[in-house]
């Protein structure tokens, strides 16, 4: 993170207990790549098709450091990456991690 106004936060991969993301829901989208998006919170969690009925392979699970919980994810196919949330800071969060 080289933004200095970007919040700590951890990972599902650096987290020390699973991130809660039950009933987040669509915040809004982001233009990085996969591979940008794994650049900054690292790889993400690759999701079986029995696992999300085919609706999403890709996903990031992220608690910043104020509370706010995010996810970014790939849905049916779209080639821009979705971001969910419990609010409208986990799109702000993801894009200031993001550069964007």
């Amino acid at each position: 993170m080289s933004n200095s106004n970007v919040l700590s936060y951890v990972t599902h991969n650096t987290a020390r207990r699973p991130i809660d993301v039950s009933y987040s829901g669509l915040s809004g989208h982001i233009k990085s790549s996969a591979e940008e998006i794994t650049a900054v919170f690292g790889a993400p969690m690759e999701i079986s098709a029995d696992e999300s009925d085919g609706k999403t392979t890709l996903e990031w699970h992220i608690r910043f450091s104020d509370g706010i919980v995010a996810t970014i994810y790939d849905y049916k196919g779209d080639p821009i990456f979705h971001v969910g949330g419990f609010n409208k800071g986990s799109l702000d969060h993801v894009k200031a991690a993001l550069g964007e």
